[in-house]
């Protein structure tokens, strides 16, 4: 019982799931405040409101996926979740991007989907290495 609830504690020395989200969610503000001077300059607030959705349009999914990860490390079924937690944080952007072009083919799209990449490329890199060290920390 105690490993299960060192999963999600923050006690552990590499760290559980409460660690790992917090820096999951650390770095995605930090480029939220890094992206935020340039969607101000080039579209105002709107900028400001696409950029912040596509952080939350990828963040959520990704502490998500973090969250199954971590529940199923160090388990026979760890490649499952590492799948598992591919598919959460691949779906909901991509889900977007195929509602935005079943809308046609407009401009006014084309900054919030560059918004939701970056976003994406960022969870993704940040949620690897997460997961590279929890696993070796499990070992």
């Amino acid at each position: 019982m105690s490993e299960q609830v060192d999963h999600w504690s923050t006690s552990s020395r590499e760290g559980g799931f409460l660690r790992t989200m917090m820096l999951l969610v650390g770095a995605i503000v930090a480029l939220f405040v890094a992206v935020l001077p340039i969607a101000v300059w080039q579209q105002g607030i709107q900028g400001v409101w696409q950029s912040a959705t596509a952080g939350l349009l990828c963040l959520l999914p990704a502490v998500a996926g973090l969250g199954i990860s971590c529940r199923l490390v160090g388990t026979p079924q760890a490649m499952v979740a590492m799948l598992l937690a591919m598919a959460f944080r691949l779906l909901p952007p991509l889900a977007v991007c195929l509602l935005l072009a079943m809308r046609g083919s407009r401009a006014d799209y084309i900054p919030f989907v560059c918004y939701l990449l970056l976003f994406y490329a960022t969870t993704l890199a940040i949620e690897t290495y997460l997961f590279v060290r929890l696993i070796q920390s499990r070992k």
